[in-house]
């Protein structure tokens, strides 16, 4: 005879719950995990880029452009550094849709747009590559800044000069002088920051979560030791032309410590605060477009 027939144990006999017993999950508890941005489409992320860099530069390019006019009158004798930045700051709060209407602002922007927009395009096309974005950020950057500086310094100098300037053509010595100058700012920005940041947490002197964005602040701040009497010599090529080089000398003395201050006071909007927004909001564009794709719709 065969072995008895034993009953399955209560628990095996049962089986599985019924599936109406389970409670469903709700749409907006679905957890959609994070997707490379290499994974996603190459157009919806291009356009996120210069989203976050229009938001971003939109932040900074007030102050910016209150403290450059600021800095060209007070070189060419307009208004004393001071009273420039009162004014510029009155007509911010007083006349905001003139302020932003008038060219020194726009320029400004500009030059902000297209360094954000060229920094974040070149890291999604470099991500197309699985290549480093480090080269290609640093190029990309450096052309758009520096090209767009030119263009924005070209309309400071003739407009903020002496009164009889505005029809003289700003010369190359000048416009020599600037690229100079904003090759060294470029330089500090994204090539130094990671060697001092390294250094700092090598050496330990500070908590290592804080090094990097030290430096990232620090280095830029620090070059505008170097790079103002560079600016200050190319605005009084153009202000005084015959001028002799111990009479610039004396003008570079004279202005270094106001300016100095001011342009490094310029440089925490531009590299500071809207270089960690740029990086915010094309955090959240790149979410935005993987909402997209996952047919959620726009999510910020």
């Amino acid at each position: 005879m065969g072995s008895p027939i034993t009953a399955p144990p209560a628990s095996a006999a049962a089986g599985p719950p019924p599936v109406a017993s389970r409670p469903a999950a709700s749409p907006s508890a679905v957890a959609f995990p994070p997707a490379s941005p290499a994974s996603l489409p190459l157009g919806p992320l291009l356009l996120a880029d210069a989203a976050a860099a229009v938001g971003a530069a939109s932040l900074v390019a007030p102050a910016i452009a209150v403290i450059d006019k600021a800095i060209f009158c007070h070189a060419s004798g307009r208004a004393p550094l001071p009273r420039g930045l009162t004014h510029g700051l009155s007509l911010v709060t007083r006349r905001p849709v003139h302020f932003l209407g008038q060219p020194s602002f726009l320029l400004v922007w500009l030059v902000y747009v297209t360094t954000y927009a060229c920094a974040n395009s070149a890291s999604t096309l470099a991500l197309t590559t699985a290549d480093s974005d480090a080269m290609p950020k640093f190029i990309a950057t450096s052309v758009a800044n520096v090209s767009a500086s030119l263009a924005k310094d070209g309309y400071f100098t003739r407009a903020f000069g002496p009164p009889p300037s505005t029809s003289r053509p700003v010369g190359w010595n000048s416009y020599g002088l600037y690229m100079i100058r904003d090759g060294l700012t470029i330089w500090a920005s994204f090539t130094v920051p990671p060697l001092v940041g390294a250094a700092l947490a090598t050496r330990k002197l500070l908590p290592v979560d804080y090094c990097q964005p030290v430096a990232q602040l620090l280095t830029p701040v620090t070059v505008q030791l170097v790079s103002t009497p560079i600016h200050l010599w190319g605005m009084d090529l153009y202000n005084r032309p015959s001028a002799s080089i111990p009479q610039r000398l004396a003008f570079v003395q004279a202005q270094y410590g106001a300016a100095t201050l001011a342009r490094m006071s310029r440089i925490f909007p531009a590299f500071g605060i809207g270089g960690v927004a740029n990086t915010a909001f094309r955090a959240r564009g790149v979410q935005a477009v993987q909402a997209y794709r996952d047919g959620r719709g726009f999510v910020l």
